[in-house]
């Protein structure tokens, strides 16, 4: 066994089942949000699956800066949904209370 220096750490691959489920999201969350375009996960049969699918959307939509609003269609057993801005509605809500700050 030997210790050596290295110029920079290897790319990370991505080869489970889960790993590429992750990048899937990412990547309908980046076009979700440069588009508005929303998204569907199907065969979400149990709620487990569903929850368990809704806290990989939001952890994903956190991890690259944004929100995403997620609703479920139970007749369906699907998942949808769509990226928010973070910023946007930041200045959505400072929109709202600076317009009761006006009324009152």
């Amino acid at each position: 066994m030997s210790i050596v220096k290295v110029d920079a750490l290897p790319e990370i691959t991505r080869q489970s089942a889960a790993s590429g489920l992750i990048l899937e999201i990412r990547e309908a969350l980046e076009e979700s949000l440069d588009n508005g375009q929303a998204f569907k996960i199907d065969d979400l049969f149990e709620d487990k699956d569903f929850h368990n699918m809704q806290q990989r959307v939001r952890t994903q939509a956190r991890k690259l800066g944004m929100n995403a609003s997620v609703r479920r269609a139970k007749d369906e057993n699907a998942l949808y949904f769509i990226a928010i801005d973070e910023d946007l509605k930041k200045s959505a809500k400072t929109l709202a209370s600076d317009e009761l700050d006006a009324s009152e």
